[in-house]
């Protein structure tokens, strides 16, 4: 199984419309309502991909991102892209 999409999201409506579109297309998404319960999320689950919204009650998403960013066990290992080759 993939590893999951997280939604962090404080909008109910936003959140179910995203969920909706994203599970349509086969993908399993977790959903955080506020940035600490977002950061806890992705520290134990290390999401395919975070979906962050910015105006976040608690901590904004900025805040989130760069927790994430220095948090090694947000991330997984894994290389920089590529540039594209001409």
């Amino acid at each position: 199984m993939s590893r999951p999409i997280l939604l962090i999201e404080d909008n109910e409506q936003n959140r179910y419309l995203t969920t909706f579109l994203l599970e349509q297309h086969g993908h399993q998404v977790i959903f955080a309502p506020d940035g600490l319960r977002g950061i806890e999320l992705a520290r134990t689950l290390v999401p395919h991909l975070i979906l962050l919204d910015i105006q976040l009650p608690t901590m904004d998403g900025y805040a989130v991102a760069q927790a994430c960013v220095t948090s090694s066990r947000c991330m997984t290992s894994r290389s920089s892209p590529s540039p594209p080759t001409p």
